[in-house]
C-alpha cells in the first residue's frame, strides 16, 4: 500500500493540491491501493508536549493511527512546499511525534565500528558511494527498512537557490529522517518557480509519473 502524507494548508487550489490530485489519479489509474493523510485537514498538532518528550504523556490516538498506517505501507509519498529551504512546521512536528524511538528506530548500546575510524566515515559521509556504509556505523537499529519513499516539493524560487543552500531539504528529510530510519530508496521531484498557475508543467508531471512507476 502507498501512503500519501500531505502537508499544505490548502488542499484545493494550491500547487501542492494539484500535485496531490495528480498523484491520487495516477495511483487510481494503475489500480494501486493507497491512503492519504492530510495533516492540516485532520487537525494534527505538531507540538511535542513536555510530558510526551520524556515518555510520560497520554497516548495520542492520531499519532498511533499514523504509525499504524506507516507500518502497513510499502511506500511513503510526501507532498509539501519548501519554505525557507525547509519543510513546513507541521511536517517537522509529524516526524518529531510519529517517527519515534521504538517505532521508526532504536538506539543500540554500542557503535558497530571502532571510534578510531569515525573520522574516515565522516569524511566520506556526503559521498553517495559510501553514504550507506556511514549509516550502518551509527548506533541505530533502523525499523523502517524495506520501505521506499517519494518526496515531491514545490519551491517559489528556482533551482539555483536550491543548490546555493546545499540542497537542504534533501538532507533534513531524506537523509536525517528517512535514511536514518531505514528508508533508503528515496526518489525526489522538484517543482521550481511554482507561482501563479497551478497547472503542473509537463516536465514535472512526467517526473512524478516516473517516480511513482
Amino acid at each position: 500500500m502507498d501512503l500519501i502524507v500531505y502537508a499544505h494548508p490548502d488542499a484545493h487550489d494550491s500547487h501542492n493540491a494539484a500535485i496531490k490530485r495528480h498523484v491520487e489519479e495516477n495511483l487510481k489509474g494503475r489500480g494501486k491501493e493507497y491512503e492519504t493523510i492530510d495533516l492540516y485537514a485532520e487537525g494534527f498538532n505538531p507540538l511535542l508536549s513536555a510530558q510526551a518528550a520524556i515518555g510520560k504523556g497520554e497516548p495520542d490516538g492520531l499519532v498511533e493511527k499514523y504509525q499504524g498506517k506507516i507500518a502497513k505501507s510499502e511506500r511513503l509519498i510526501f507532498i509539501f512546499p519548501i519554505w525557507w529551504y525547509a519543510p513546513p512546521a507541521i511536517l517537522k512536528g509529524f516526524f518529531d511525534r510519529v517517527f519515534t524511538a521504538g517505532f521508526a528506530y532504536n538506539f543500540r548500546k554500542e557503535p558497530s565500528m571502532p571510534k578510531a575510524l569515525l573520522p574516515l566515515i565522516k569524511a566520506c559521509a556526503s559521498q553517495k558511494a559510501c553514504y550507506g556504509m556511514f549509516l550502518k556505523q551509527l548506533p541505530v537499529e533502523q525499523k523502517l527498512v524495506g520501505k521506499s519513499a517519494v518526496v515531491i516539493n514545490t519551491f517559489g524560487g528556482n533551482d539555483i537557490g536550491y543548490e546555493m543552500f546545499g540542497s537542504a531539504p534533501e538532507y533534513t528529510v531524506d537523509k536525517a529522517v528517512l535514511n536514518f530510519c531505514g528508508v533508503m530508496d528515496v526518489k525526489r521531484v522538484h517543482w521550481f518557480e511554482a507561482r501563479g498557475s497551478v497547472e503542473i508543467p509537463i516536465k514535472v508531471r512526467e517526473e512524478i509519473d516516473a517516480a511513482l512507476a
